[in-house]
């Protein structure tokens, strides 16, 4: 079985782990969600999570950062 990134929906302000995760299927991911995407990825020893900041964070980075 094989999912493919479009079945897969984070809502903000929530994560999801995925365990057994090889780096080349880590750099795939990546290369598919581009540069301009809401959610963070952190992977590390073949686990990678995949966070969506809520609204009320961007906002207040945004402010942070001008």
């Amino acid at each position: 079985m094989q999912l493919e990134l479009k079945q897969i929906i984070v809502q903000p302000g929530n994560q999801l782990l995925l365990k057994d995760i090889t780096l080349p299927m880590f750099e795939t991911l990546l290369t598919e969600l581009g540069e301009s995407r809401a959610s963070r990825l952190s992977y590390s020893k073949g686990t990678l999570e995949i966070m969506v900041p809520c609204m009320e964070h961007e906002v207040t980075k945004v402010l942070i950062t001008a």
